[in-house]
């Protein structure tokens, strides 16, 4: 089985972009928001791993194989806000429609769409930690997305990475839009890359029509 996680910080913005065996796969709502991973059954870690450290699998009799079991399979997965550091809350809208993904066109413009028949489901939940004394807003969203199979899971994280290349400025919704973008993928073992069979990285700037400056993400 194979997993994939992402997560997007950025400060100061508002409402972002927004079936065999089935590998439960994550990414930072695809390519547009952050990095992803993906994890799955990797070599043992060693007894001295502590279970921060230890890779995130899905044991066979677990693994969802229809789209409602991989909704059923998603809603089980806890995330507290207070994961991402103290402060953090829910933000409204909370969860996103499983049976949509983010998919960026060909006018490099972020779209919520269907999902394809090789997605069972994808869930992205969205935290912020809110303004005060002089900081801006902190945004984070965490999306699963579940595949028929890892090579659907290995797919999604490689178009992620094509992505970055053929729209280097990236429009989010009628207001928001990154720029510059940089993708860097680390395979188990390389770089931060110590709990994953792959590791996804993205960085670029994120600007606000009508604001001043740009924010690093």
């Amino acid at each position: 089985m194979a997993a994939v996680a992402g997560a997007l910080l950025l400060a100061a913005c508002t409402e972002g972009a927004d079936g065999g065996s089935a590998s439960p796969t994550a990414s930072g709502e695809r390519a547009g928001e952050g990095g992803g991973t993906t994890a799955s059954r990797s070599p043992s870690p060693s007894p001295s791993a502590s279970p921060a450290d230890e890779a995130y699998t899905v044991t066979e009799d677990r693994a969802p194989g229809t789209r409602s079991a991989a909704v059923a399979f998603l809603r089980e997965l806890a995330v507290r806000p207070d994961f991402f550091g103290a402060g953090f809350r829910k933000r409204v809208p909370y969860e996103s429609d499983p049976a949509e993904w983010a998919v960026l066109g060909e006018d490099c413009v972020w779209r919520r769409e269907p999902l394809p028949g090789s997605v069972l489901a994808s869930l992205t939940r969205a935290f912020v930690l809110p303004e005060a004394e002089g900081r801006k807003a902190v945004y984070v969203s965490l999306t699963v997305t579940v595949h028929e199979n890892v090579l659907g899971g290995r797919r999604d994280m490689a178009t992620s990475l094509e992505e970055s290349l053929r729209c280097r400025e990236q429009r989010l919704n009628a207001t928001e839009r990154v720029r510059e973008l940089y993708s860097q993928a680390n395979p188990f073992a390389e770089e931060r890359n110590a709990i994953a069979d792959d590791d996804l990285l993205e960085s670029g700037m994120f600007l606000v029509d009508g604001e001043k400056g740009a924010n690093r993400s």
